[in-house]
């Protein structure tokens, strides 16, 4: 929800900016945002970013939870960001840097895919999704909470799952189930390859006692023709 508006948007100076944009060379990042009532309440917040003389230009796009923010200068951080944004939201809002453009120019990330279960609520994976974003050695982290999977692009050494779930519980309290999904499908490939192995065995043991099976009913009928012959 939206504080009680005491300022004058200048729409303006946003239009100005929009026009100036070529003239100048700027710098463009793009944001997770999400936590707002209603769409209004964005627009609201994005008319008063782009009243901030640190913002060359801003965008919220509601429906897909992004913000766009053009610098010229200096970058604001995160925290930096939600310290203004607190100036006219009162509501706690979820903001961290999309990541997606950098991994996309970096051929040097590793791309990870872990199950993860044991959260309470699609808040709790959020906010987890988001202090994993906040870390160095992560170019990029997305949780799908309903499908159970979490997506990690690593700038260089993946981590282990130890160092994952330090990370987690950082900021969730609950036991998190967490393993790489690879794992899981080497140790359903390894059972795979013993159940093989097994009917493979037992073939070849019934192959074995039908084979003994005809040779004693040969050696019978062998033996009791000579008896009559005999």
């Amino acid at each position: 929800m939206s504080k009680a508006h005491t300022f004058k948007f200048s729409r303006t100076r946003t239009h100005t900016l929009r026009g100036e944009l070529i003239k100048k060379k700027t710098i463009k990042k793009v944001y997770h945002i999400s936590g707002f009532d209603c769409a209004s309440c964005a627009t609201q917040t994005e008319l008063y970013l782009n009243q901030k003389d640190e913002i060359f230009f801003a965008k919220i796009d509601f429906s897909a939870n992004k913000m766009y923010i053009t610098y010229t200068q200096n970058i604001l951080t995160v925290e930096e960001l939600k310290k203004i944004i607190a100036e006219i939201e009162s509501d706690p809002l979820v903001i961290y840097e999309e990541k997606i453009t950098e991994e996309k120019k970096n051929n040097n990330v590793i791309k990870k895919v872990y199950h993860i279960s044991g959260f309470d609520c699609g808040n709790c994976a959020t906010q987890v999704e988001e202090n994993l974003n906040t870390k160095e050695d992560i170019s990029f982290a997305k949780i799908d909470f309903t499908a159970n999977k979490m997506y990690i692009s690593y700038r260089n050494d993946p981590w282990s799952i130890d160092e994952v779930k330090k990370a987690i519980a950082e900021v969730e309290s609950d036991p998190i189930t967490v393993y790489e999904e690879a794992q899981m499908i080497q140790a359903k490939e390894g059972k795979k390859k013993t159940q093989k192995i097994c009917t493979n065995s037992m073939i070849f043991t019934l192959i074995r006692v039908a084979f003994g099976v005809v040779m004693t009913i040969i050696c019978v009928f062998v033996l009791g023709k000579k008896n009559i012959t005999g």
